[in-house]
């Protein structure tokens, strides 16, 4: 077969079925590859399940401290009418202001306490992915305290200040981005 573009020549011997291109070591190396690319998207999938599930255990202990499973249940009631009432303004004033005021309180602290999870969650998965992908051992990215050793090596305020500036530059390029797109339809 001869390239039309350079004039090079390529030979195929379509006679030996030995001729595939994608035998022997070449399809072993590619499906070992394949292999392990699954294995560590699995790994990665696990750390990343039991940090969530740690933050949500920590976040469920919480709300009951504070009641919110209460307050909620207390609220229900109210919310089989909510449909006869033509504003939120109507519902909300027809809810108690005691089992309001309660309800409120315990959303407000689930509400910091989370953001706070959320952002320990964040920085401590990223160290132990980097572990995870350095050692490819899921038992040292599960290791909390190693993991905390590390960022305390790495010094807190400059992985902190790493994580806002990596923030930062996230918001930035979702903003050119959405401006761009914005802009396409009105400029194309």
């Amino acid at each position: 077969i001869k390239n039309q573009i350079d004039g090079s020549e390529i030979t195929i011997d379509l006679e030996n079925k030995n001729s595939n291109p994608m035998t022997g070591s070449k399809a072993d190396q590619l499906i070992g590859d394949i292999k392990d690319d699954l294995i560590s998207g699995i790994k990665y999938l696990v750390l990343d399940v039991v940090y969530m599930f740690i933050a949500f255990i920590i976040f469920a202990i919480v709300a009951f401290i504070t009641g919110a499973f209460d307050a909620f249940a207390k609220i229900i009631p109210y919310m089989e009418n909510v449909a006869a009432f033509a504003d939120s303004t109507a519902f909300i004033n027809s809810i108690p202001e005691d089992i309001l005021m309660n309800y409120a309180g315990s959303f407000m602290i689930l509400f910091i306490v989370g953001i706070i999870l959320l952002i320990l969650y964040s920085l401590l998965l990223y160290i132990a992915t980097a572990k995870l992908a350095d050692t490819g051992s899921l038992g040292d990215a599960l290791n909390i305290v190693d993991v905390c050793r590390t960022i305390k090596e790495i010094e807190i305020f400059r992985y902190l200040g790493f994580y806002v500036l990596l923030t930062l530059i996230t918001v930035i390029i979702t903003f050119i981005s959405g401006f761009i797109g914005e802009l396409i339809p009105v400029v194309g």
